[in-house]
């Protein structure tokens, strides 16, 4: 028995690093592992084409995933690994190449008064040196218009326990670019710590640039960005979710703000010493702004000064009031614009000296 004993545990060994050498080294051994996947993952999944090995990189033609509640369309994936990281219990990813993906909702979130997050602590180590994204395409129920990314890139990602990291995320949209880095932990309240930098060009506008910087929790961060063009201002805004809904406020500063600037077609109309202040949600808010205009073009059009008091909704807007002082002239007025039935607006004003 203790002969045989020997024999019997070399025999396990080779199986094993045979039937590993199979998986790891082999398109067949892929195949198997990937149909194994298939088995055992909730929901469907299936994979058109299988090319290469584990060991060599693997590219994947046709990548279905459904559930039920939302399907995933992968038109071909590209992964490279470092498989012997695995015995530092490292999962080291390469590269990952993904094209035409397609994301869609199928059935509604059940809606929930309180978000929870889970709470996430990776047993192994995750690396990820580089990840491209090439035409991603999201679509909701709750929205009929699909959301677009032309490209997604990734650079030195990170995940040990609970601490993720990222150097650099590029996001680029047809009208927008943004670059991120920094950092959050996916325990607790998730805090995070992201600096970015932002493009965005609109139809018909320049392009708006800057940088800004988000710290705090993910339900409950302040952001403060320096806006570089096409005018130059300060913005610092908190952002809350508490049972779902979500609530923001900001302060905004400029020294100055040319409406040439924005768009050429505008007046020639520099404000001055900008100062607004609004807090609310996405389906109202009230916004309070003070400046001093001056009208380029009109010399004695100058030093006005302004300051209102705006409150938005989903059924139109209120001008709960409106002072424009220019010397001694005084203008005072309120008033509405309503667009959920027709367009109806109305507007009371007193004037005291008023010299045109």
């Amino acid at each position: 028995m203790k002969k045989i004993l020997p024999a019997i545990a070399l025999s396990a060994l080779f199986l094993i690093f045979g039937i590993t050498a199979f998986i790891t080294h082999t398109t067949p051994g892929l195949r198997l592992l990937i149909t194994l996947t298939e088995k055992f993952t909730p929901g469907d999944v299936s994979v058109g084409t299988i090319k290469g090995s584990l060991m060599d990189g693997v590219v994947l033609h046709k990548v279905r995933y459904n559930d039920g509640t939302r399907e995933v369309f992968i038109a071909e994936a590209a992964i490279t690994l470092r498989l012997p990281a695995l015995m530092q219990k490292q999962l080291v990813i390469t590269s990952l190449n993904l094209s035409n993906v397609k994301f869609k909702e199928l059935q509604p979130t059940s809606p929930s008064n309180v978000t929870e997050f889970p709470q996430v602590t990776l047993p192994i180590s995750l690396y990820m040196e580089e990840a491209v994204v090439e035409s991603l395409d999201i679509k909701q129920l709750a929205t009929k218009e699909k959301i677009h990314f032309k490209k997604l890139s990734l650079e030195h990602f990170s995940m040990v326990g609970n601490h993720m990291q990222v150097e650099s995320l590029n996001v680029h949209q047809e009208q927008i670019s943004i670059e991120l880095k920094g950092e959050l932990r996916t325990t607790g309240d998730y805090p995070l710590h992201i600096s970015s930098a932002y493009s965005i060009k609109l139809d018909h506008y320049p392009q708006i640039s800057g940088n800004a910087i988000i710290k705090g929790h993910l339900l409950d961060c302040l952001i403060k960005s320096n806006i570089t063009k096409p005018v130059q201002a300060t913005l610092s805004s908190r952002f809350t979710i508490k049972e779902k809904l979500p609530l923001w406020n900001l302060e905004a500063t400029s020294d100055a703000v040319a409406l040439a600037a924005i768009n050429s077609t505008w007046p020639n109309i520099v404000f001055g010493d900008v100062q607004l202040k609004g807090t609310g949600t996405f389906d109202k808010a009230t916004l309070t702004i003070q400046t001093t205009s001056n009208m380029v073009d009109y010399p004695n059009l100058a030093d006005i000064a302004t300051n209102a008091t705006l409150e938005f909704h989903k059924d139109g807007l209120r001008i709960t009031e409106l002072g424009i002082k220019k010397g001694t002239s005084h203008i005072h007025a309120h008033g509405h614009l309503d667009w959920q039935k027709g367009v109806s607006w109305s507007i009371e004003a007193q004037a005291k000296e008023f010299d045109p």
